[in-house]
């Protein structure tokens, strides 16, 4: 019975904001998972101390205007954010796929905007193509994966929750050795 919270520190100019959330404890959370998928291996990133988590991003968060990074299966760009809620178009490069991961705070909607899809969300597995969506709930495990082997896939995400950062990522499988 212990009381988790979690701690957000957001910068905006000369001023600092905190805000306290309560979490619920890891056993209480709703877990999806492909078959096949050990349910351990997502345990290997558990917090030393459980009872608060501070999170800080690695760069620091740009509001105004667009950025980009670079990642092993293509890259992503945030096309705006706001309170509680950020997009981003996703470039996949052909036959590549994002790790299979989840995440605590945030819910996700995929919508593709050019290609087609290979996208696992819990135990589903299905092809998408262009004007299609994908709703993600927090905590369910999913991938997207570009099936073609010459077009770039595109899909706008819409991400909303208490928490946006890129560390909120829980990795169980990943083509490219990342944590």
């Amino acid at each position: 019975r212990t009381n988790r919270q979690v701690r957000v520190i957001r910068v905006a100019g000369p001023r600092l904001s905190f805000q306290t959330t309560r979490i619920p404890p890891l056993a209480a959370l709703k877990w999806t998972c492909p078959l096949g998928v050990n349910r351990a291996a997502s345990r290997t990133r558990q917090l030393s101390d459980p009872q608060e988590v501070q999170f800080e991003s690695r760069a620091p968060r740009k509001r105004s205007g667009n950025y980009r990074e670079e990642r092993p299966w293509g890259a992503f760009e945030v096309i705006s954010s706001g309170p509680g809620f950020q997009v981003k178009r996703i470039t996949v490069n052909p036959t590549q796929r994002l790790s299979l991961q989840w995440h605590r705070h945030r819910d996700e909607l995929w919508v593709v905007a050019r290609g087609a899809a290979r996208v696992t969300v819990g135990e589903t597995v299905q092809t998408i193509g262009r004007g299609q969506t994908m709703s993600v709930p927090r905590t369910v495990c999913h991938r997207i994966e570009n099936i073609s082997r010459i077009e770039p896939l595109e899909i706008i995400e819409t991400q909303t929750g208490d928490y946006l950062g890129e560390d909120d990522i829980v990795r169980i499988e990943d083509d490219y050795g990342r944590d």
